[in-house]
């Protein structure tokens, strides 16, 4: 309807939405041409794609590493400063997990 350029209180009426949602959406419309796809929302993560990968290969290089000790080799590297909770997620992201070595009795 607003592209046939229809007014937003008609599209409203029509539609029964609020008039002010019909303005937002149909100037979006009537810009692009076609809805689109909103702006991605909220806090943009603190690590890229770059600095996962980069984190990836410190994982991997201290195999039998604490959180604690790799935190403070990431922050020592010159990258972004990072709280251990927030490379935790990250690590967690990565698909890594810690596992506890299993102790064998001796028989």
């Amino acid at each position: 309807m607003a592209l046939r350029w229809c007014s937003n209180g008609e599209i409203a009426v029509t539609l029964d939405i609020d008039k002010s949602k019909v303005a937002k959406i149909g100037a979006r419309v009537r810009r692009q041409g076609h809805v689109g796809r909103p702006s991605s929302t909220g806090r943009p993560p603190i690590l890229n794609r770059r600095c996962l990968q980069r984190l990836k290969r410190l994982v991997r290089g201290g195999r039998y590493s604490s959180l604690s000790e790799l935190t403070s080799e990431w922050n020592s590297g010159g990258y972004k400063q990072v709280s251990t909770k927030t490379l935790r997620r990250c690590i967690h992201k990565l698909g890594f997990s810690s596992l506890k070595p299993v102790t064998k009795p001796y028989f």
